[in-house]
């Protein structure tokens, strides 16, 4: 008796072991939110995977969106460095307050590869003017009162 196996019952033949690929990058991997996200800087060309450019003098406009969890003021700022390493650190603007949409004004001086990164920060100094502008607007003042006898 003969084993003949018929073209169903052929042994299966298997491609190469495949290649594990790495997530696209606009799948970053999933990090824990701090106290101070930045989220969605800009500009950003082909999700990161390509360097945006510009001319040299020519302004463009840097944007993220920045914010905390509480109640305390929160601020911006980029730092830019030029080819050389020197930093420079320009303050963010928040263009519509409650949505937390920072941009700046930025300039390449010098032809060359330029960084820049935003950073998020705590504003204690924002915090208690805007504590202490809500307490003056409601009449409310904590300075101590004398009465000079005359």
């Amino acid at each position: 008796m003969t084993n003949a196996r018929s073209p169903k019952s052929a042994p299966h033949v298997t491609s190469p072991a495949p290649v594990a690929l790495t997530p696209p990058l606009s799948d970053p991997p999933q990090r824990p939110i701090g106290r101070i996200p930045v989220q969605d800087v800009r500009p950003l060309v082909d999700q990161g995977r390509r360097p945006a450019k510009c001319v040299v003098g020519e302004t463009f406009q840097v944007s993220a969106i920045v914010f905390r969890e509480g109640h305390d003021a929160v601020n911006a700022t980029v730092v830019l460095t030029n080819p050389d390493g020197v930093e420079q650190y320009l303050p963010m603007e928040c263009i519509n307050p409650g949505l937390n949409h920072w941009v700046a004004e930025v300039t390449a001086t010098s032809p060359g590869r330029w960084t820049y990164r935003v950073e998020g920060w705590s504003d204690p100094y924002g915090t208690w003017v805007h504590d202490a502008s809500i307490k003056v607007a409601a009449g409310y003042c904590a300075c101590a009162r004398s009465e000079v006898a005359t």
